[in-house]
């Protein structure tokens, strides 16, 4: 999952710059603020309940031909998500899982292609890749979010020297993983910044975590200390496995496959709700082109 390649239907056209929705409630959204990193609550408290077999979202957003790279801000009130086209496009979607979601509208539209989301833990700053510049080179790109609207993209230049994609944000904000390419051979990465808005530094390749195959798209849990992420591993179409850390900066260990979100199909770019009760990915279990399905877990 996670590449540019194929194609969907468009489901609602708007023009370019900033994209206005109907308000839900401010910026705010739990998971954490821009406190140390290290700073977690504990062990995922979810992880011993199993997932429930996965569901397909409505049609209100597996519209197109192909839907993938779910980004779910952490209040719940809004999914962004990407849907390859001639121009690869993010959509955004006001909602929730329980409830189901508005009609999405495309955001942050360039002549190139535009995809990898990836919330802040306040939700007020979308990350994003894009190729905006250069065809078919990737970078990392952020925009504010005041509750309403998406403001211009702004380029993150330290991390410019590499084709980025997948970027995930820690619960406090400090810490980011992201793959190195945006296709078969992506490597999962790790990069720290000492507050917010400040420079990223790249801490290079995941190595507990990266299998030599393709290995990206990763998520992570409010903890900070459990991370699904996609693989190629054990299948050329990918699966989707976790691994956990004892405490933030030390290293993963014991990379599982996932079964219940893994079939013999395509499947990946997992997203963890912030109260670890919902996992959004993309499949291709329903015999078609990848749409986006979602799986449950009770929590105590």
């Amino acid at each position: 999952m996670g590449r540019f390649a194929l194609f969907c239907v468009a489901i609602a056209a708007v023009g370019c710059g900033r994209i206005d929705f109907d308000p839900f409630g401010g910026g705010g959204g739990g998971g954490g603020g821009d406190g140390a990193i290290g700073d977690g609550a504990g062990p995922d408290a979810c992880a011993q309940s199993a997932w429930s077999t996965p569901v397909e979202l409505s049609a209100t957003i597996n519209a197109g031909t192909t839907n993938w790279e779910p980004a779910l801000r952490r209040d719940g009130q809004m999914l962004v998500y990407g849907c390859d086209a001639a121009v690869a496009t993010l959509y955004a979607a006001t909602g929730n899982p329980v409830d189901g979601y508005a009609t999405p509208m495309a955001i942050l539209q360039s002549v190139n292609s535009n995809g990898g989301p990836a919330w802040t833990p306040a939700g007020d700053q979308l990350f994003f890749v894009s190729d905006r510049l250069t065809k078919n080179s990737f970078r990392l790109y952020t925009s504010d979010f005041d509750g309403t609207s998406f403001a211009t993209p702004v380029a993150v230049t330290e991390l410019a020297g590499q084709e980025v994609d997948g970027p995930t944000i820690s619960s406090t904000g400090l810490e980011m993983f992201y793959n190195a390419g945006s296709g078969n051979g992506a490597t999962l990465r790790r990069a720290t910044r000492a507050g917010a808005g400040a420079a990223w530094q790249d801490l290079g390749a995941v190595d507990s975590l990266n299998s030599g195959t393709t290995d990206g798209w990763a998520t992570l849990t409010d903890d900070d200390l459990t991370i699904y992420w996609e693989s190629q591993r054990t299948n050329t179409g990918g699966s989707i496995y976790v691994a956990t850390r004892p405490q933030v900066g030390a290293d993963f260990i014991n990379p599982t496959q996932v079964p219940v979100l893994s079939d013999d199909t395509d499947g990946g770019d997992p997203e963890i709700s912030g109260d670890g009760k919902t996992i959004m990915f993309a499949s291709t279990r329903d015999g078609g082109m990848p749409n986006i399905f979602m799986s449950t877990r009770a929590c105590p």
